[in-house]
């Protein structure tokens, strides 16, 4: 959202409580979370300049198919984060984890044909 800063979303997600803000089975999910993770977030051209972008997944193959939406050929950027830098979970099939991306992190860009 163009109206709030990635830094006042961080804020909002870090002062709620996990076990409150989630549901039972998101819970379940976070904790289950090593205590450090390797994401994967699927872009293309359109989303690409987005670096500080929260949204990442667990599933690799949930990244291939962000970035082959819409026919365009993406890339799949991976990084390797501690849990305490997760903010929140979504235990949906794109198994999505929120990250805490106001301090830079080191993404490595896969090739999607190669995953």
């Amino acid at each position: 959202d163009k109206n709030v800063s990635t830094r006042d979303i961080v804020k909002i997600f870090k002062y709620a409580d996990k076990k409150t803000l989630l549901t039972n089975d998101d819970y379940d999910f976070y904790k289950s979370l090593p205590n450090n993770i390797i994401l994967y977030r699927g872009v293309t051209n359109h989303n690409k300049n987005r670096k500080q972008a929260m949204s990442y997944t667990t599933d690799i193959n949930v990244a291939k198919w962000f970035a082959k939406r819409f026919n365009l050929q993406g890339e799949i950027w991976q990084i390797n984060i501690p849990k305490s830098k997760v903010l929140s979970v979504i235990n949906s099939e794109e198994k999505e984890v929120i990250v805490d991306t106001t301090k830079s992190m080191k993404i490595k860009i896969l090739e999607v044909n190669k995953c």
